[in-house]
């Protein structure tokens, strides 16, 4: 398993100097004696192979055995899993130490070298490096991902901003595992990536969900129908020809494009970069269903839920994803879920992080009652137009968990930085009413 590189990409690189000098630490006890005095983490390129380097001097510091599974328990103690997954590979690949002197003045060389060939680390500040790595994306225009609901990309310019952080508040019962997962379906559908990360439906629930949507099927007549079938009856033959023609259409359309994972990965920045690499060149679709289910701190959830959206705000520019974040909201003093500036459960940084905030209510959690769903956006930035205020509603189709979506009533139009006397899901700064202003 190749580490991941401390730097770019270089010429003064040695990977086989690098494991053997590692190996030769875990095989032979001399090697403390004969490089000791020196050794330390920089010169290594590879970011794994410092971190291993650093565990074997703290053991050493304090006299205590270095053998490859105390060091491993020791990289996964400290959350680097590609570190410790290489340990056993490094042990097992070298044969002899004899050559480690050798090797280890070699990695020092190199590590002088690219020392001496570093750039200076004010030159990459200038305003004029800054434009060179922005020209080109400002001048060709914001990259938009369609979320293929028609309203909702006409009132966004587009869809979702690449790279942008994208936020659904929404009522229990509104429809919003449905709507973030039809999107994702489009998204792969149209040719891009998808990372989904659903916490709150399962594996099950997820895939009976997808395909009766796609087969336009609830699940009692599926059921039904492969019943009939396997007895050699075929008044439902229509059905079961929908039912395989879904799942072919999840094997050979979605498979591709669309990685889903039910329990939160160890390491989540490291699992993003991973799916970035996987991705290629595709447009990168990130979900997480839902922010209030990501592991944290039961004591101070607040700060959890801060931490999540600044690694996320991190992660989308990082990696130049769309990410869609579905968060709970909370009941207002009449009980009801509607849009207010608190609307967002345990969360104090709504405002400063996302690019995008949206609502998804619902006058009534009854699943059975014919009420629509109604999307408003409250915050928008990177939108030539205001698009803030209602944009969709969306009905449900019942049974095969598909939603509709249809026009709302008509809001008296405003200029883009101006008032109104509807309240907004975050007042402007500085005053008691008022649009929050999209460009803050």
């Amino acid at each position: 398993m190749l580490a991941t590189p401390a730097r770019r990409s270089h010429s003064c690189f040695d990977l086989e100097a690098e494991q053997a000098i590692l190996g030769a630490f875990l095989i032979d006890d001399d090697t403390w004696s004969r490089i000791g005095d020196t050794f330390c983490p920089e010169p290594f390129y590879l970011v794994a192979h410092q971190a291993i380097a650093a565990a074997l001097i703290a053991r050493r510091t304090k006299a205590e055995p270095a053998d490859p599974v105390l060091l491993r328990g020791d990289l996964l103690d400290a959350g680097d899993r590609t570190a410790a997954d290489i340990v056993f590979p490094l042990a097992k690949g070298v044969g002899t130490s004899a050559n480690v002197s050798y090797y280890w003045r070699r990695l020092l060389d190199l590590h002088e070298r690219r020392t001496a060939e570093a750039p200076d680390e004010f030159a990459a500040l200038s305003i004029s490096a800054a434009l060179a790595k922005e020209e080109a994306a400002l001048e060709d225009g914001s990259k938009r991902l369609p979320t293929g609901w028609p309203r909702l990309d006409r009132a966004l310019g587009g869809g979702f901003g690449i790279p942008s952080l994208n936020i659904l508040g929404a009522a229990p019962k509104s429809g919003k595992s449905t709507w973030a997962q039809i999107i994702a379906e489009r998204h792969v559908e149209g040719g891009g990536f998808v990372y989904y990360l659903d916490l709150e439906n399962g594996r099950r629930r997820f895939v009976r969900r997808l395909l009766c949507r796609r087969s336009r099927l609830g699940a009692a007549q599926v059921a039904v129908a492969l019943r009939a079938h396997r007895r050699g009856v075929f008044e439902s033959r229509d059905h079961v020809a929908s039912w395989d023609a879904a799942k072919c259409w999840v094997q050979k359309t979605l498979a591709t494009g669309l990685l889903v994972e039910f329990t939160p990965p160890r390491d989540f920045a490291a699992r993003i970069a991973a799916v970035r690499q996987r991705a290629g060149e595709r447009p990168l679709l990130v979900v997480v269903d839902s922010l209030q289910k990501l592991p944290m701190r039961l004591e101070d959830r607040r700060a959890g839920v801060d931490a999540w959206m600044r690694l996320l705000e991190r992660l989308r520019h990082d990696h130049e994803a769309a990410v869609l974040l579905i968060s709970e909201i909370k009941r207002d003093p009449k009980g009801q879920y509607t849009a207010h500036e608190a609307a967002f459960k345990e969360s104090g940084g709504i405002e400063y992080s996302a690019d995008l905030a949206l609502t998804l209510t619902r006058p009534t959690a009854d699943e059975s009652a014919d009420a629509c769903s109604t999307l408003r956006v409250e915050l928008a930035r990177d939108c030539d137009d205001d698009p803030r205020g209602e944009v969709a509603a969306y009905r449900a189709q019942y049974p095969f968990h598909g939603l509709e979506e249809i026009e709302v009533a008509k809001l008296p139009a405003r200029p883009r930085n101006g008032t109104s006397a509807a309240p907004a899901l975050f007042p402007q700064r500085g005053h008691s009413a008022g649009w929050f202003d999209a460009d803050a």
